[in-house]
């Protein structure tokens, strides 16, 4: 899963630039247009990060699952659902907040049971947990965490 892509300003910003005249008390101000902001990284560019930097994992596949709002009808956060395949273990990343993360790998059978006993409470993975019914439904089951 992923977080919500950061807001980044679609519209380009302009700024002065002074630059002194060689004249002892004399400034010109010239307009400068600052280069566009890079375009957001897409919903699996932050997911892969995400994927690493919080597992040390690395896909060689990501299946797009769906969207989710975080707060419907409070905020219009989202985030992304996703199914990773083809993992392959990595060194992790995590940012200073995640420094204490666990990780810990566990089968689709005992996840059924953690969400069974209300060991996993937040929407969001409860949320991706029935994209990922939904498409092994259709798609068949895959064991990869």
């Amino acid at each position: 899963m992923t977080r919500a892509s950061r807001p980044i300003p679609e519209s380009r910003r302009r700024g002065p630039i002074l630059a002194a005249a060689l004249a002892a008390f004399a400034a010109v101000v010239l307009p400068a247009a600052q280069a566009a902001p890079p375009a957001p990284p897409s919903p699996a560019e932050i997911a892969r990060d995400e994927l690493q930097a919080e597992t040390g994992l690395v896909a060689a596949k990501l299946e797009y699952l769906g969207e989710i709002y975080i707060a419907c009808g409070y905020a219009n956060q989202k985030t992304h659902a996703f199914v990773a395949t083809g993992l392959t273990q990595a060194a992790r990343k995590p940012d200073v907040e995640e420094h204490d993360l666990a990780v810990r790998r566990v089968s689709l059978a005992e996840l059924q049971q953690l969400i069974r006993n209300n060991v996993i409470k937040d929407a969001q993975t409860l949320a991706a947990w029935a994209f990922y019914q939904a498409r092994a439904a259709t798609h068949g089951h895959c064991e990869q965490p």
